[in-house]
């Protein structure tokens, strides 16, 4: 079937929709070989993989490409600082006892966390994809108190999660409905 008629079979439906359905399928199918090597007892839906597989997406594999080093780039750098954080912030949890000043003790790590994120994000040249220093930073710090799963793990995990779906993206968009470029620069309609 040509791309054309593609299209016309399923009309308000482009092929930014159709690859982000597909990119979505491929996290899950990568985040559950995840699971089989780590544990199956890590969750089935790898979200933050879904959300970065259909955020990463980009007009040409080559651009999503460019995008996914930058968005690695201040993964890493939010993993490290979320990981060296984290025994603070457990610290936290055994000193303070009163649970309105852990609280706020948490959201002046969390703040502090945010703002050294975006500086070191900053500094390493991740262009507009700082944030995701700042978020992966949130989401080592951020966890659930009462799971199962070791804090580092569940930080790590997280992080996982966001390779899976750039992973994912590269995946879609490099093998399903490429997006030609003609030789004027013209993209086809």
């Amino acid at each position: 079937m040509k791309l054309a008629q593609f299209r016309q079979k399923l009309p308000g439906i482009g092929l930014r929709k159709v690859k982000s359905i597909i990119a979505v399928a491929i996290a899950f199918v990568i985040w559950q070989l995840v699971r089989w090597i780590v544990s199956p007892a890590v969750e089935v839906h790898p979200v933050f993989g879904y959300v970065y597989a259909v955020v990463e997406l980009r007009e040409t594999p080559e651009k999503t490409k460019a995008f996914s080093i930058y968005r690695l780039k201040a993964t890493a750098i939010g993993l490290a600082l979320g990981l060296l954080t984290l025994p603070l912030s457990v610290w936290f949890e055994t000193a303070i006892a009163n649970t309105f000043l852990l609280h706020i003790a948490d959201l002046a790590l969390i703040l502090v966390g945010v703002l050294i994120s975006l500086w070191v994000a900053d500094l390493c040249k991740c262009k507009n994809l700082c944030g995701i220093a700042a978020i992966i930073f949130i989401l080592c710090i951020i966890r659930d108190r009462n799971s199962s799963v070791s804090i580092y793990m569940y930080a790590i995990l997280r992080a996982v999660e966001t390779l899976v779906g750039v992973l994912a993206a590269w995946i879609a968009n490099a093998f399903f409905f490429r997006h030609h470029i003609k030789k004027n620069g013209q993209t086809p309609q």
